[in-house]
């Protein structure tokens, strides 16, 4: 197809005269009926305008990339399809299920590892608040191994809040240690019947 042809091609399918074309583009009618014989050929100028005006790309108008028959849309209104999936991505679903089945007790042994994870942030949290409590040793009383100040009177509940906050913490730590172990060997189990 020469590029005259592909003209008018196009604006028939936009629906436009010659001489509605011709006035879009700014031109004589006599222009856009040389270009379509091939008399004549558009500058690079016009070439871009009747591109925009056809609602084609200037590949397409040049070229002739797109069949015509083929795609009747403009590039406007052309759908994009998604990309296929791979295959593999397919059977995803049913693979991390298998595992689950076969390795799901590894989620028990996380759990617990997170849970020491915890119970050592505790612990810390418990030694730095206890080595600062301690040095009020003199002024405010006895701190305790685990937290018992004695002779604070109205000041030991303010004292008292970071040591509570991280023994809560060091339980929550050994009870997801204790919960992940627990799953660990019920999982096993399950998966050895």
């Amino acid at each position: 197809m020469t590029l005259g042809e592909r003209i008018a091609y196009y604006r028939k399918q936009a629906g436009y005269s010659q001489e509605a074309l011709a006035e879009r583009l700014g031109v004589s009618r006599q222009a856009i009926s040389k270009w379509e014989t091939g008399e004549a050929t558009p500058d690079a100028e016009r070439i871009i305008a009747l591109a925009a005006a056809l609602g084609i790309s200037t590949d397409t108008l040049l070229l002739g990339k797109e069949e015509p028959a083929a795609n009747p849309y403009t590039e406007a209104e052309t759908v994009r399809q998604p990309a296929p999936t791979p295959e593999w991505l397919d059977h995803l679903p049913r693979h991390i299920g298998r595992l689950f089945r076969e390795k799901g007790y590894i989620a028990g042994y996380i759990v617990a590892a997170q849970g020491l994870g915890i119970l050592l942030v505790g612990l810390l949290a418990r030694f730095g608040f206890g080595s600062m409590l301690s040095m009020q040793n003199g002024a405010w009383g006895m701190l305790g191994s685990w937290g018992s100040m004695s002779g604070m009177g109205g000041m030991s509940a303010a004292f008292r809040f970071p040591l509570i906050f991280a023994d809560v913490i060091c339980a929550l730590g050994g009870i997801f240690i204790i919960g992940g172990l627990v799953l660990a060997v019920l999982w096993k189990r399950r998966v050895q019947k």
